[in-house]
């Protein structure tokens, strides 16, 4: 997804989605929902969930 290609409600609405500040210019909008992308992706790859099994 190109960040710098979305419309600024877009992107707010993405922002607000996350629960982050949706206040700001364009280019912080996209740089605060690219930062919040990475951690998402980063924070999936390292987690591994088991499931628990109980009898």
């Amino acid at each position: 997804m190109d960040l710098n290609k979305m419309k600024v409600n877009d992107l707010k609405a993405e922002l607000q989605a996350r629960g982050l500040d949706t206040k700001g210019v364009k280019v912080v909008l996209v740089e605060r929902l690219k930062e919040a992308m990475e951690k998402e992706n980063a924070g999936g790859a390292a987690e591994v969930s088991t499931p628990t099994v109980t009898a």
